[in-house]
Parts: C-alpha cells; structure tokens; sequence
C-alpha cells in the first residue's frame, strides 16, 4: 500500500521544488537586473521599471537610467491618485448639493400644498364625494353668482366638480328649526369636470339647511 503512494508524492514534491526554483530563479534574475543595472546596463533599467513593484528595491539602484523614471512614474502615480480623490469628492459633493437641492424644493412643495389645503379648507369647501366639493355661499368669502330662490327662505351651496366630472347632480336638504327636522326641499343641476354649479334650495318653511343626500352621476 505504501508503494502506491510512492509516486504522487514523489511527483508533488517535484512540483514543490520546481516552484521554489522557480520563485529562487525570478528573484536570482531582479537581482542580476539590478547589478547590471547599476553598471549603466539601460536594457536591465527597463526590465525593473517594468515590475510591478519596483520600489522595493528602489533604493538599491543608483542608475539615473531607472531612478529618474521611476521618481516621475511615482509622480505621474500621485498625481493620478490626487486627481482621482478630486473627482470622488467632486461627485460627492455635487451629490450633496443635489440632495440639498431636492429636499428643498420637496419641502417648499410640501408647504405650498399645506398652505394651499388650509386656504381651501378656511374658504369653507368640504369634499362631498371623492373628486367633489361642496361649500355653502354667503359673506366676503363664500360669494356666489346668481339669484337667492324666489319662495321665502333659501340656502345656496356651490359645488366644485374638481377633480372628475360631477354629471347629473341631485341633492337634498332637511331644514331643522331646534334640532327638529320640520321640511325639507331638493335641487338639482348639471356640472362637468372643473366647472363650478351654484345649487339653489328654496322653501316656504324657516330653519337651517344641511344637504343630507348628494350624488352625482358623472
């Protein structure tokens, strides 16, 4: 059993070997490139810039044929890096500036539409179904054209067709005299979309008004 082992391991230490030799003979060879090198040999200069990492063993060269390359390479290097940090921090700051920028601008478009809804809501509109407002008419803010009704008591409400179309409108409202439903009296119309419908509810019995069924079939 142990013979059948014999050669794998006699062919990995082979392979073990050649790598070491290997490694031994690159080095061997920067070694030689850096003696010839020094002895004004340009061709072996070029070999050692050429590696990867020629500052390691830069401070044992003394040809100017390598280190006055090298020393501009170094530069050229740093100068790359420096840049490069110049465009990252660009690109980070512009990022910031832009962020800064659309959060203002998110900000100043979320205080616009409150202040927006709070002057709708303080105009007295209410929505009375979804895409629809109602607000009822009188005083400086809630001016409506048109007529009062010609019976004895009236109450006028303004629809808004805001966001859809309000189609055929039907409504009806109770009039309450001390919490007491004592009539009541309808109106209808026809609004379509962002047009503004005055409905006027005209009765012969006295109280307030409140609209207790709408609908609109737009």
């Amino acid at each position: 059993m142990k013979k059948r082992f014999l050669f794998p391991l006699t062919a990995m230490a082979a392979l073990s070997a050649f790598g070491f030799i290997g490694a031994s003979l690159g080095t061997q060879m920067v070694e030689d490139d850096i003696k010839s090198c020094n002895a004004r040999d340009t061709h072996a200069c070029t070999r050692l810039l050429a590696l990867p990492a020629p500052t390691a063993f830069s401070d044992r060269v003394t040809n100017p044929a390598f280190t006055k390359p090298l020393a501009k390479r170094i530069e050229t290097e740093r100068l790359a890096k420096e840049q490069q940090a110049r465009i990252a921090a660009d690109l980070v700051e512009a990022r910031k500036k832009a962020d800064a920028a659309l959060a203002k601008q998110d900000a100043e478009r979320k205080q616009a539409a409150a202040k927006a809804e709070a002057d709708f809501k303080a105009e007295g509109w209410w929505e009375q179904e979804p895409g629809i407002f109602v607000r009822w008419c009188g005083g400086d803010d809630g001016y409506c054209p048109g007529k009062e009704s010609y019976q004895d008591y009236s109450w006028r409400a303004m629809v808004w067709c805001k966001e859809r179309a309000c189609g055929d409108i039907y409504a009806r409202l109770n009039i309450s005299q001390n919490g007491t439903v004592v009539g009541w009296t309808n109106e209808t119309a026809y609004g379509g979309y962002g047009q503004k419908v005055v409905l006027t509810f005209g009765s012969h019995t006295r109280g307030s008004g409140r609209i207790v069924e709408f609908n609109a079939r737009g």
